[in-house]
């Protein structure tokens, strides 16, 4: 059965939505690379966000409910110690369900090693970005601070994002022909 896509922006322009966003990214400082592979992480990110502090932001783009469902079966979880920030990036359609999957996972390994323990006073959730038709973004509130050990990159790591986008950079550009 095919997923049923629930907006109309691509992911590359809701790349572009949160790269036009102040609150996330700084085009003087920061340093954005979309899709990144597994050169760096042990899963590939939509969107990661490296800060000049050097700490990686990740955002994590879902255009459908099945696609969000996806990301709570899969082995390899948003867990690694370079992400120090994390958010879901949803349409706003998608808020009551996303409310309940979370909800469903609350007492999931994957879920409390990065969201953190719910009780009954304290709810843990991701950070989620929601994006409306309009293309304006509102958050849920819920801090974007992974649970657990989460550290800023060093030298080398820096070095292999730069590596990672010159690659980028250079295969776009030949690609498109340009001098």
């Amino acid at each position: 059965m095919k997923e049923k896509i629930l907006t109309k922006w691509s992911v590359k322009e809701i790349e572009e939505l949160i790269i036009s966003n102040s609150s996330f990214f700084n085009i003087r400082n920061d340093i954005a690379i979309p899709n990144l592979s597994w050169s760096l992480l042990p899963y590939e990110a939509d969107l990661i966000i490296l800060n000049k502090s050097g700490y990686i932001s990740e955002f994590e783009i879902k255009r459908s409910y099945e696609d969000l469902k996806h990301d709570f079966n899969k082995k390899t979880y948003h867990d690694s110690e370079l992400i120090y920030k994390f958010y879901y990036v949803l349409p706003l359609c998608l808020e009551e369900k996303a409310q309940e999957l979370f909800d469903k996972h609350t007492q999931d390994e994957n879920y409390i090693k990065l969201f953190g323990k719910t009780t009954e006073n304290i709810k843990h959730y991701p950070a989620v970005l929601y994006y409306d038709e309009d293309g304006k973004i509102k958050t849920n509130k819920q801090s974007p601070y992974l649970w657990g050990k989460h550290r800023k990159l060093f030298l080398e790591e820096k070095v292999t994002l730069m590596r990672l986008l010159s690659i980028r950079y250079w295969n776009l550009r030949m690609k498109n022909g340009s001098n």
